[in-house]
């Protein structure tokens, strides 16, 4: 167990004294007043030099093995290396885990082409989304037979209106039956990377509608939707 402890130790730092040595030789170019904690060059430097010679006694007071200190080594530089690929191919990383979280998160729409979301079907057979409407996160059921996106009262309430001072005078079948409606102009209604201004809305009466729709108002303006299999594809 202490040897496990001091092998630890020395991993540790030796690590801290290669961060040290990497900020003295290697560290962000300064900007026009300086680097970001000291200024000037010099003072930079000096700063981490000085924890270097402070942590170099303290590692040769561990006595420790070459075989130890090589292991620090490639531990730490190893872990370098995956941070370096990581951050180099942080995109490629993104669009490969994007699916997954689209079949994994309910309504996360991954980004597929400049102009192009991917929705993955839901386990209740629907295609859902987590819309900005008027900058307002709100979760939205696709429903092709929609002419309209409908929201529900308290998402109206949500996104910025009065839904008390609203006209209920249009008829809309619901799940519920029929119910009636105002209507109202959405500032803007965004799933990923596909947005829309001005886009024509309805707002259900309280508690007839359980979930908001995302209909034609807003599908009819897209250049093409299409599902296959489980997914839905949009494009702008």
């Amino acid at each position: 167990m202490i040897k496990t402890v001091r092998l630890v130790a020395i991993w540790v730092v030796v690590g801290v004294c290669a961060y040290f040595a990497y900020l003295a030789f290697f560290g962000d170019a300064p900007s026009e007043g300086g680097s970001a904690a000291w200024g000037p060059d010099g003072p930079a430097v000096l700063y981490n030099l000085i924890w270097i010679a402070v942590l170099l006694p303290v590692l040769i007071a561990m006595r420790p093995k070459l075989s130890d200190v090589a292991k620090g080594i490639l531990l730490w530089g190893g872990l370098a290396v995956l941070l370096v690929a990581g951050y180099a191919y942080r995109a490629d990383l993104e669009q490969m885990a994007a699916p997954v979280l689209s079949a994994l998160v309910p309504g996360y729409a991954f980004q597929s082409g400049t102009d192009e979301i991917v929705l993955t079907r839901s386990e209740d057979g629907h295609f859902r989304a987590n819309a900005r409407i008027n900058g307002v996160s709100a979760d939205v059921l696709v429903d092709t037979g929609a002419s309209t996106v409908t929201l529900t009262y308290e998402t109206a309430q949500a996104v910025g209106y009065d839904p008390a001072s609203l006209p209920f005078r249009t008829p809309v079948s619901t799940a519920n039956g029929i119910a009636m409606a105002a209507p109202v102009r959405l500032q803007s209604v965004a799933i990923g990377s596909v947005v829309f201004d001005e886009v024509e809305a309805l707002v259900a009466e309280r508690g007839r509608l359980s979930s908001n729709l995302l209909g034609l108002s807003f599908l009819s303006r897209l250049e093409s939707y299409a599902v296959r299999g489980d997914r839905m594809t949009m494009t702008q």
